[in-house]
Parts: structure tokens; C-alpha cells; sequence
């Protein structure tokens, strides 16, 4: 996982966030007026209890002094989300009967995952309509999931920093946008369906992957809240590796099957290292002399900058927009270091 560059947060915060919340609070506003005009019509429930539940946790979206104000859930970053996630399941929570049990709607990791309980679906409906998930992806609205992706302007998948997720529209054709993962899943948390903090472009394999799987922060990396993610790219013994410097990295590379995803990208690695091997330190050197011989003083080429030409070098900063930056960067960077200090090692020798 790459976790996105504070400079880049900044731009998505001051540029993207505020014209998505505009637009989007507009889309949960009537997502629940229209949801609450439902309940007794197209939302019937054998059990009269959930039409209260229905009426009760719409009219606190809609009401601003509520604890689940809705323009407080889009907005709220992640821990904020929880926290409001402990209020709905404090004060909105409903239990129900489920076949031969009684069950509540929410529990500790989201929604009731109970299987086709016909009403638990119905009450799971309710809050979809509120927060139209669907709408924002149909390509009908004017703001949609196209225009978001295409103002996040994310060239790579943030999980796997592999594959391509950028958008593509011309004119008013809406051609291609990345797979939006939810980091609490939507199937676990619907209220939190459109909450811009949980909603994350990224590439099909890994949106696959992670599925509804439950997501604690603080035990799992947010790719826009944590500032480092501590997984690192190593070749040793003509094999690649994933290293992880703490237990978060390997929980959340665990949880992405980072190790499994990278075994597809070894030969990229290997060709890195032979690179290396080819043209080692003291030819860096040799051609540096060369290149910089007839060159004038100002425009004289120095080693970080033949290094990235001949080894195509990926600076750290510029892993997030380029994919398999990490892997790249990782590799050759450690390989550089070792040949260099061989090197200057068999120059003192002498």
C-alpha cells in the first residue's frame, strides 16, 4: 500500500472534498426525504417496530442538532465515523426476530450480517435509499462517480500501487473510472456509503480482495490517514520479498494479499537487479566523465541524475503516480547502495 502524499492530501482537501460534499449532501438529502416517503408504501415490514426505526433514524439525519446529522457523516473523517457508528448502534439500534432468534440491527463490526432475513434486508434498504450509493455510480446524475475519480486524479491503485485507476471522459461521455473500495465496507456500514473519507478509488483486484472485510482503524493503514506505510521491497536470495516493519504493515498486506499480488511482478524485480549487475558503480562513473567532458559547468550532469536516466530511478516521492513505484524504488535503491559501497570498498583496498 502507498499511502498518499500529505501535498496531494492537501490538494484533494482544499480542491476535491468541498464540491463533492456539495453536490453529494444534495444527493443524501434527497436520498432521505424520498426514502422516508417510502415507509408504509414501496418500505413494508411485517414488523410494525421497524417503520418506527425507519421514521426515527430518518428524522435524525435530517435534523442538525442530531448526533447523525447526515452533512456530519459525509464530512467526518474516519475515527469521526466510529464515533458516530457507537451513537446509531447507542440510541438507534433496533432487535428484531430472526428465525428462531432475536437479533439487533447493528453490531460490533457493522450492520447484521445475518443471511437472507427478509426483514433485516428491508431495514438495510431504508438506509441505501438514504444514502443512494447507486445513483452517485449510474452515470445519470451530473456529479458522479466519474467526475470524482476524474478530480482525484489517481494514476495508480493506492492498495497495490500496480495497476492504472485513472478516469477517462470526453465530452459528455463517461468512458472509464477506477473501482471505488469502501474502507468500512458498504455492506457492513450503508450509512457510510457516500462518507468522502471511506470512499477510496482503487483497481478491481484489490477492491475484490478486501471485499467486506472489517476494517479497524489503527490495526489496518487509511490510505488518507496514516502518513507512512512501513512495507518495504527486498531481493535476496534471487527471490523477491515483502518486509514489514511493524504489525499494522502486516495485517494490512495480510488483508490485501500483497505478498500474493508482487509474486506476478518478480521478473520486474529480477530485470532491476541484473540492470544493477550490468552497469555497476564504476561505470556510472566512466560515463559521467564522458557525458560531463564537453559539457558546460552549468549543465554538467550529476550521479542522481545519471543514475535516474540509465536505471529509470523512481524517487520516492513520485511512487504514488507511477506504477510498481514502490517495487522499483525499493529494489534499485537498495541494490545502488550496496554496489557503491563494494565499490568504494575495492577503491580504498587499492
Amino acid at each position: 500500500m502507498y499511502i498518499i502524499p500529505k501535498e496531494e492530501l492537501d490538494r484533494i482537501e482544499s480542491q476535491v472534498k468541498p464540491v463533492y460534499l456539495e453536490n453529494i449532501n444534495k444527493l443524501v438529502e434527497q436520498g432521505i426525504t424520498s426514502a422516508l416517503g417510502q415507509i408504509g408504501t414501496k418500505l413494508q415490514f411485517s414488523d410494525p417496530q421497524l417503520e418506527d426505526w425507519c421514521q426515527k433514524i430518518g428524522n435524525g439525519l435530517l435534523n442538525c442538532k442530531s448526533d447523525i446529522y447526515y452533512k456530519s457523516i459525509t464530512g467526518a473523517l474516519p475515527y469521526q465515523l466510529m464515533e458516530i457508528y457507537e451513537k446509531i448502534k447507542q440510541n438507534y439500534n433496533c432487535t428484531i426476530n430472526m428465525r428462531s432468534r432475536r437479533g439487533n440491527l447493528f453490531g460490533n463490526k457493522g450492520w447484521n450480517q445475518a443471511r437472507k432475513e427478509i426483514e433485516l434486508g428491508k431495514a438495510k434498504k431504508f438506509l441505501e435509499k438514504c444514502f443512494p450509493y447507486s445513483k452517485f455510480t449510474s452515470k445519470d446524475e451530473e456529479y458522479d462517480a466519474y467526475r470524482y475519480c476524474k478530480e482525484m486524479n489517481f494514476k495508480v491503485c493506492v492498495y497495490c500501487n500496480a495497476q492504472l485507476t485513472h478516469a477517462v471522459i470526453r465530452g459528455r461521455q463517461k468512458k472509464i473510472r477506477p473501482q471505488i473500495d469502501h474502507f468500512f465496507p458498504q455492506s457492513r456500514f450503508p450509512m457510510f456509503a457516500l462518507s468522502f473519507y471511506n470512499i477510496i478509488p482503487s483497481c478491481q483486484v484489490c477492491n475484490y480482495i478486501k471485499g467486506d472485510s472489517y476494517c479497524e482503524l489503527g490495526t489496518i493503514y487509511h490510505p488518507y490517514m496514516d502518513s507512512q506505510a512501513d512495507i518495504r521491497f527486498i531481493w535476496h536470495h534471487k527471490k523477491l520479498w515483502v518486509s514489514y516493519g511493524s504489525t499494522i504493515a502486516r495485517n494490512t498486506a495480510e488483508m490485501l494479499h500483497t505478498e500474493d499480488i508482487y509474486n506476478m511482478y518478480e521478473g520486474v524485480a529480477k530485470k532491476i537487479v541484473e540492470k544493477v549487475q550490468d552497469y555497476d558503480a564504476a561505470y556510472i562513473e566512466e560515463i559521467m566523465d564522458v557525458m560531463n567532458k564537453h559539457r558546460p559547468k552549468d549543465e554538467k550532469l550529476n550521479k542522481e541524475t545519471l543514475i535516474r536516466k540509465i536505471y529509470d530511478y523512481v524517487p520516492r516521492e513520485e511512487c504514488f503516480d507511477t506504477p510498481l513505484g514502490e517495487l522499483r524504488h525499493d529494489i534499485l535503491v537498495d541494490k545502488l547502495n550496496k554496489a557503491y559501497n563494494m565499490a568504494l570498498a575495492h577503491k580504498n583496498r587499492k
